[in-house]
This record gives structure tokens, sequence and C-alpha cells, in this order.
């Protein structure tokens, strides 16, 4: 009733009546499978419901003991089902551990193949073991992840209120920011401008940045960031900005695509305030360095340039660095 996955014992126990557990010791690390699927189904219906939970979860427990990473990984989904059918036989820390783990690896991979559906399923049964006082880092992962996976599959409600609260309880600035741009990519895809706006406003609010509201407001600094801008760069080729020095920082460079990801809305909901962000884009590659986003706020500059000031020459050398 049993087929092995190597060819060589399947051989063997072919033509022998009787296999010691020293012979198959021997073998080391081989893979059994049933005949047919109605054997197992049959033998399934031989046990209830607390053995097979206790099956999966020795079955889930051996694989991650005796399997090499590339065989953990090209079955991290069935190692993950196994964990998660025996759950409630995990207890112990290193169990917990494994759990947690294999189930936002198994997640990842799901999401990463746009099985959107299955990943939320992971990375829900990966996150019942932790609370935000100690896991904060991988509840966060686990959470952030499954709010991406609700947006794609269009459960947006869900997707915003995981959201909300995961906003609520982030501890840093920057995890802070990369919540407020999930929202601002959900809210972009759904058409909810406006809602995408609001969250771009309140990611440049958490550096320093305050998004006027009114057009003069908006022009006045508009126009003030480009003097400033011409000043730093007087006396300078244009030419050269590309070799300006590279931006280091791993938060300076996310708030930058934080910009950059909140324009396109920005750009539908007023070209002025679109204007606002290119030169906060600049003003903030001109002080930190240059980054892959940061030819955009170029193009964006040389654009303001040609369109309000008429200096088409400045505007076209940008446009050629970009």
């Amino acid at each position: 009733y049993l087929l092995t996955h190597d060819e060589n014992l399947d051989h063997y126990s072919r033509s022998s009546q009787t296999i010691s557990d020293l012979e198959l010791n021997r073998v080391g690390n081989v893979r059994f499978q049933f005949s047919h699927d109605r054997i197992r189904q049959a033998c399934l219906s031989m046990v209830n419901d607390e053995q097979l939970a206790l099956i999966n979860f020795r079955a889930g427990k051996f694989k991650l003991k005796n399997y090499s990473p590339s065989e953990i990984e090209e079955e991290i989904f069935l190692i993950a089902n196994h964990l998660n059918m025996g759950s409630q036989f995990i207890k112990e820390k290193e169990d917990v551990e494994s759990a947690v783990e294999i189930n936002f690896r198994a997640g990842k991979k799901a999401m990463d193949s746009t099985a959107y559906d299955s990943a939320i399923t992971y990375f829900s049964k990966g996150k019942q073991f932790l609370n935000f006082n100690d896991h904060y880092r991988q509840l966060y992962d686990f959470c952030l992840q499954g709010a991406a996976c609700k947006y794609q599959t269009g459960q947006y409600a869900e997707a915003e209120n995981d959201l909300n609260e995961l906003y609520a309880i982030s501890q840093t600035r920057l995890d802070k920011l990369e919540v407020l741009m999930l929202k601002v990519y959900m809210y972009t895809s759904n058409e909810e401008k406006e809602k995408a706006v609001e969250s771009g406003r309140t990611g440049f609010r958490l550096y320093g940045l305050y998004m006027p509201k009114n057009k003069a407001a908006i022009m006045m600094i508009v126009f003030k960031d480009i003097i400033k801008a011409r000043w730093i760069l007087r006396g300078k080729r244009m030419d050269r900005l590309p070799d300006r020095p590279v931006m280091k920082d791993a938060e300076q460079r996310r708030f930058l695509e934080f910009a950059l990801a909140v324009s396109p809305p920005i750009y539908q909901y007023d070209q002025n305030l679109f204007a606002w962000d290119v030169m906060k884009m600049v003003s903030y590659s001109l002080k930190y360095g240059n980054n892959g986003v940061a030819s955009f706020g170029y193009i964006g500059y040389g654009m303001i340039l040609a369109q309000g000031f008429a200096d088409y020459k400045a505007g076209k050398k940008l446009a050629d660095i970009g």
C-alpha cells in the first residue's frame, strides 16, 4: 500500500518479504506515499481528529529535523500545513518559533506567487502565537504582509482596518511610514485619491513637512524651494547632478520612495500640490544625496522651470539627467 520515492529501496522492498528497522535506517531519509489516494483516505478515516492533529504535528517536526534546507523550502507549504493542522500540540518554545518562521516563509512564498488567499491563511496562522509586547517586529511584519494580501484580493475594508490598527501601535517613524505607503498604494488602486493624499499628508507630517491646503500657500512654498534649489546649484553644471553623493540612510531613501508613491494621486488631486511634492523631493535629494528616486524629482523640477519660468534650457538639461 506504500510506495517509496527512492527507486533502490522500492526495488529492494518488492524483492524482499520483510525489511528490518536496521536496514531501513541505513537507507537514510526516504519518503513514502500511499499507492492510491483512496487508501490514504481509508487510513485517515480510522483515526480521530486529535490523533490526526498529532500525526500532522509529528510529521511537520520530523521534516524540519531531517530535511535539508532546500528540501524544506521545496515543501514549505506542506510543512506549514502539517504544523497548522497540529497547532494544538505546539506548546514548547522551539516548536512555537518553528511554526512562526515556517508560516511566515510560506506566506511570503505564496504572496510572491500571487496566491494571496493562501498567503493570508499562513500569515493568520503564524501570528496567533505572537503578541506585540514580546514579538513586536515579527507581529508587525505578519500584520503588514497580511494587509497587503487582503488589499490585493479586493478586501479593502478589512485591509484598511488592519492598517489603521497597525499604524496606531507602530513604534517607529519608519514603521508608520510603511503602513502609510501601503495605504497610498491601496487607495490609489481603488481610485480613492482623496484618501491617498491624506495618507501622504500624514506621512509628510511624520518628517516635519506640512502639506498646505490652499493654492497661495502651496505656490509660496514651491517658489521658496525653487529659489533654495537654484542657490544650492549656483555655478554648478546640471549634468553633474548625478555625481552628487549617494543617499546612504535607509529611512531617508524610504521617505523619498514614499514621496514618489504619493505623487500620482497628488497629481490627480491638485497639480499645484504635485509641484510642492516634486520640490520636496528635490530639496531632500539636494540635502541628503541621490538615490534611484531622485531622478523623478529632477525631471519634475525641470518641468516646473520650463512651464512656470520659461527656462527651457535648464528644463531640458534636468530632463536629460533623469
